[in-house]
């Protein structure tokens, strides 16, 4: 019997996974060669490009992201940029639709978990300022000048109008870009300073600080976005008042439009705090009187110090 052969070395052994770093070089030469070619035909690759798991679907069931691999072209980048807002079934309109006609839900969802399904509150109410801002720049209503008027005493903005040193058209013009760029960044500051009215208020009540500035957003949020509807229905119906009764039906048009934006936030907030804090309906009337105080008086001081804010500004 021949004896048995040995082998001093042990044979390599293959290795059964790549690194994840590994792989997404290869599937990063694997895009740069298809963007080479602009008409290179869509592939799959059996790994995800951005997390580098293994995937078997059209998506990435660990990051979401879609799996098929293409040449980036324009339209595609369009519609990244605005299938959120254009999506009948987006995030946007989803959450849209409940803070507009479902009071408090959104609340009630996101302290309860389902939180996925919503914009995040601080961004909705982000997007919904934008929104806002941009109507009114739309409406071209002298918005800056009626609140400096009704701040301060003509004697005062006489005298910050001396103090710049400009002449009365470049002075209206430099408060009212003063005032547009100060009244986004204070009105993020006025959210946790209402919820934290909310919680001095509900002081008896065992819910977070947390709870009360999501309530916050969401409240802030749907009246930004009432406010602009206002805004536009006024700029829409008052050409049409105005042709046939004058400024004065325009004033009263816009004038009843306020009334039925002011009693539907009532309801509304009553409706949101019954469902959000389970109060009976005598204790919800109440806190919104109570929330109807803080929030005027919120409001008359957040407009006077963006009005401060601006002809400080324009005098220095």
């Amino acid at each position: 019997m021949e004896p048995a052969t040995e082998f001093s070395a042990k044979p390599s052994a293959e290795p059964s996974t790549l690194t994840t770093q590994s792989l997404q070089q290869q599937e990063s030469e694997r895009v740069q060669e298809l963007m080479k070619n602009r008409r290179a035909p869509s592939s799959r690759p059996d790994y995800c490009l951005d997390c580098g798991q293994a995937i078997s679907g059209h998506y990435c069931a660990n990051c979401g992201q879609e799996t098929t691999a293409h040449t980036l072209t324009m339209r595609e980048l369009s519609r990244d940029a605005i299938g959120e807002f254009i999506s009948t079934d987006s995030k946007f309109f989803r959450t849209l639709r409940q803070l507009l006609f479902s009071p408090g839900t959104l609340t009630a969802d996101y302290i309860a978990g389902r939180r996925e399904r919503y914009l995040m509150p601080s961004r909705m109410f982000l997007v919904l300022s934008v929104i806002f801002f941009f109507v009114i720049s739309l409406t071209e209503v002298p918005f800056s000048e009626y609140v400096v008027a009704m701040t301060f005493e003509k004697e005062e903005i006489q005298a910050s109008f001396q103090a710049s040193r400009l002449s009365q058209e470049m002075f209206i013009k430099e408060v009212d870009s003063a005032f547009t760029a100060a009244l986004p960044i204070i009105l993020v500051l006025m959210v946790p300073l209402f919820a934290g009215m909310m919680k001095l208020i509900n002081i008896a009540s065992k819910h977070r600080f947390i709870v009360h500035l999501v309530f916050s957003f969401h409240l802030f949020s749907f009246v930004a976005a009432s406010s602009a509807v206002w805004f536009l229905m006024v700029m829409i119906l008052g050409e049409g008042a105005t042709a046939v009764g004058g400024q004065g039906a325009m004033e009263i048009l816009a004038a009843v439009m306020l009334l039925v934006v002011v009693l539907y936030l009532l309801i509304y907030t009553m409706v949101a705090l019954r469902r959000v804090y389970g109060y009976s309906w005598i204790g919800v009337f109440i806190e919104t009187m109570i929330l109807l105080v803080i929030g005027g008086f919120i409001g008359v001081t957040y407009l006077s110090m963006v009005a401060g804010f601006a002809l400080g500004f324009v005098e220095g």
